[in-house]
């Protein structure tokens, strides 16, 4: 069966598969020559001259990392190319490393080395992205899954430069195959505020008959410890109510991944 990272390269490369299905007839009986090859090709040279010379809006919205990846040129982008800023995926380690310079920091993500459990196949992809902070959504597949179980899993973090983390602002799992995506698009939009960010979604849920429509307004701000000078980030759910550690705020969703490695030779400030 063809992976997700495959059928992906040929969906985007679909515009090229007419242009060599004429071409390529009379040469089927080659494997690298047959119309699926040569349009996944053109799709690989598509995402490459994206990866070279796309806006970074390209990228976030073309550019996938999987954990079935084994081409280092495909587990590396720029998320803010004038900042010289990148993400980097090892898939053998499930780490993920957000990187500049001066500044590497490292983070264990879910993945099959935390265990059969964790997140078996996965890919990540960027929402939205600045100089200091990234947004992006791990999906995971679990095709073993028994009936009852999650057979996928949609993680949003926000990575933030400053204290070094990664918050896990949303999470869901489709618990039965009769709810593929309970939590239809599009992505919730992670704004910089004042002293830290703001999220607001808007989204279908689908897990209710009819589809319920809901909204959510979440702010993330930098609260400095008066002992140790650490930043962190305090959540405040602003959806219908105004007090500190709210629904948003106090559940598994808001669970911070640390940096097990921050190696800075500059201060963020």
């Amino acid at each position: 069966m063809a992976s997700f990272k495959h059928l992906l390269t040929i969906v985007l490369s679909c515009a090229c598969f007419v242009t060599v299905t004429a071409a390529s007839a009379n040469v089927l009986d080659d494997d690298s020559q047959t119309p699926g090859a040569l349009a996944e090709k053109a799709g690989e040279n598509m995402l490459d001259e994206i990866r070279r010379s796309g806006t970074d809006r390209q990228r976030w919205s073309s550019l996938y990392l999987f954990s079935d990846g084994d081409n280092p040129k495909s587990l590396r982008m720029p998320l803010v190319r004038s900042a010289n800023f990148f993400m980097r995926l090892d898939p053998k380690h499930d780490l993920l490393y957000f990187e500049k310079p001066g500044l590497l920091q490292t983070f264990d993500i879910p993945g099959k080395s935390r265990g059969i459990k964790a997140c078996p196949d996965y890919s990540i992809r960027v929402i939205s992205a600045s100089p200091k902070h990234a947004v992006v959504l791990q999906m995971c597949t679990y095709p073993d899954a028994p009936p009852g179980k999650a057979h996928s899993t949609s993680s949003y973090y926000l990575y933030d430069m400053k204290t070094a983390t990664m918050i896990n602002i949303w999470y869901s799992g489709d618990q039965v195959r009769k709810v593929p995506l309970a939590f239809v698009p599009p992505d919730p939009i992670v704004t910089t505020i004042n002293n830290g960010y703001r999220v607001d979604w808007h989204y279908n849920d689908r897990t209710v008959t009819p589809p319920d429509v809901v909204d959510l307004h979440v702010t993330y701000r930098y609260v400095q410890d008066s002992i140790t000078k650490e930043n962190s980030l305090v959540c405040k759910d602003l959806t219908n109510t105004q007090h500190l550690e709210g629904d948003m705020c106090s559940t598994v969703v808001n669970m911070d991944l640390k940096a097990i490695s921050n190696r800075s030779s500059d201060t963020i400030q």
